[in-house]
């Protein structure tokens, strides 16, 4: 219903103010009836939340991403969100994602983040999102420094995070 409400909205077939304003009020409250009950839908609401922030609609990716932050951290919905980011193509929804990430505050995001901020196929705009949802997780706050792409892989860096990987665990060499 959220989304034939949004239609509605952006028909041509809304010829007067009051049908206008009548049906952004009716999108406003489809939009909160369903941002709610896909945040607390759980596992199930997973693929229509992924859906969305695979969407040409960018109000449907933003609400996507706020619903993921509204789910929490859980590991599924993080792993969940992590595969449909790893198999995306559509630089928009990689954006979205990573976004999605930060927002969901996991740490198993991280080396995820780090590969986005490594690929040679992100934009510099995909690259500052994946900076500044790092540092959500990291509480750092990357975008005061002046290089911030440098400052968030210093930190990588040193916490022995390579990307797509968990963090290296420095070992003693077997004797």
């Amino acid at each position: 219903s959220y989304q034939v409400a949004a239609a509605t909205v952006k028909s041509r077939r809304l010829r007067t103010e009051s049908e206008r304003s009548a049906a952004w009020a009716h999108l406003r409250e489809r939009r909160a009836r369903a941002t709610w009950a896909l945040a607390n839908g759980g596992e199930e609401s997973v693929p229509f939340v992924l859906q969305m922030l695979r969407s040409s609609d960018v109000d449907e990716r933003a609400d996507g991403r706020v619903i993921f932050g509204q789910m929490g951290c859980r590991d599924q919905l993080v792993d969940s969100l992590i595969a449909s980011l790893c198999r995306a193509s559509d630089p928009e929804a990689v954006a979205d994602m990573t976004v999605a990430l930060g927002e969901m505050r996991n740490q198993k995001a991280v080396p995820v983040l780090r590969s986005v901020l490594d690929s040679d196929f992100a934009d510099p705009r995909t690259r500052w999102l994946a900076v500044t949802s790092l540092g959500k997780l990291a509480q750092r706050r990357f975008d005061r420094s002046d290089d911030p792409e440098q400052a968030a892989r210093a930190w990588l860096d040193a916490n022995g995070y390579r990307s797509g990987f968990a963090p290296v665990q420095e070992t003693e060499p077997e004797r």
